[in-house]
């Protein structure tokens, strides 16, 4: 459903961040599982002070959201998001940092401490113009989880992370995920018989996948 190797990022060697599928365990909004697919390098030494990679926010089939009414209306609001702020710009600090540099700018930063190869600390800090949007989304002025590595880049699970995810609710039950980059397939997701609402104003298959 999600592609879990890395084979097609377009990076130097060395430079491949946070390769195969993440749990976003603790995330406070319906967002499960997240891959750095398909991440694209723009410049610098990775990771150094002026690595910069981008990869496309919310990409098909690289967001994973929980199949139910929360996981539908999270994926609206994704839909419905500017089309500038798209793409997400990482900067690769160091073997331990990293920070999101471009997108979120305007209401939040976003950051990745490393805990263990497979273990980051993900925090969100209500900053920017739009602050008061990040604070009244999440009743606080940011929140951190724990972004957990449970397949690695060869398409092999990693067997502790992976234990957690499957016996947690996050990996109970069903996963959505978008199935086109398609901006009217995916504004019309969220829609009352989305599919058959897709088909017939995208002319096309419908903007998601279950699985």
């Amino acid at each position: 459903m999600i592609p879990s190797t890395n084979q097609e990022q377009q990076l130097p060697d060395g430079a491949v961040f946070l390769p195969g599928l993440w749990w976003m365990d603790g995330n406070p909004v319906s967002e499960v599982v997240t891959s750095s697919f398909p991440m694209k390098y723009v410049s610098g030494t990775c990771p150094g002070s002026d690595c910069i990679l981008k990869s496309p926010l919310f990409g098909t089939r690289a967001w994973a959201y929980l199949d139910n009414e929360e996981g539908a209306k999270q994926m609206n609001e994704n839909a419905n998001l500017p089309e500038s702020i798209q793409d997400a710009h990482v900067a690769w600090l160091n073997e331990s940092y990293a920070e999101v540099v471009e997108n979120f700018g305007y209401m939040e930063r976003l950051t990745f401490v490393k805990v263990s190869d497979d273990h980051y600390i993900r925090k969100s800090y209500c900053e920017g113009p739009l602050a008061f949007y990040c604070r009244h989304l999440h009743q606080a002025d940011g929140y951190q989880y724990d972004l957990r590595q449970i397949v690695y880049g060869n398409g092999t699970s990693n067997p502790e992370n992976w234990k957690m995810f499957i016996e947690s609710p996050d990996g109970a039950g069903k996963l959505t995920v978008f199935g086109s980059d398609d901006p009217c397939k995916r504004k019309c997701v969220g829609a009352e018989n989305g599919c058959t609402a897709c088909k017939a104003a995208c002319n096309g298959d419908s903007g998601y996948y279950r699985g």
